[in-house]
C-alpha cells in the first residue's frame, strides 16, 4: 500500500487530509497486512495542519510494537519541509 498524506501533488492544496482520518486509515492498514508486506507513507509538510498531522502519524509509528514491526524514515536533509518517507514493515 502506498499513500500520500497532506495534500496531492500538483493539485489543489487547499483540500488535505487531516490527524484523525490519516491516523485511521494506517491503523486499518495494519490490522490487513500480510507478514512482510509493507506500507508506505509519503507526509507532505508544507499545508495548514501539517504540524499536528505529521506528528500524529509519527507517533503511531513510534507505538508499533518493534516485535513485529519496522519502521523506516527517508527524509532529505538538505531540504526544509520537504516531503518523506516512512515505510513500516510487518516482520
Amino acid at each position: 500500500m502506498i499513500a500520500n498524506f497532506g495534500y496531492l501533488p500538483n493539485g489543489d492544496h487547499s483540500t488535505t487530509t487531516n490527524a484523525k482520518s490519516s491516523c485511521d486509515t494506517i491503523k486499518q492498514a495494519t490490522q490487513l497486512l500480510a507478514p512482510s508486506g509493507r506500507i508506505a507513507l509519503v507526509l507532505y509538510t508544507g499545508h495548514d495542519g501539517a504540524k499536528e498531522e505529521v506528528e500524529a502519524i509519527e507517533n503511531l509509528c513510534n507505538e508499533l510494537d518493534g516485535q513485529t514491526w519496522n519502521v523506516l524514515r527517508v527524509q532529505p536533509v538538505n531540504r526544509n519541509n520537504a516531503p518523506y518517507l516512512l515505510v513500516i514493515e510487518k516482520k
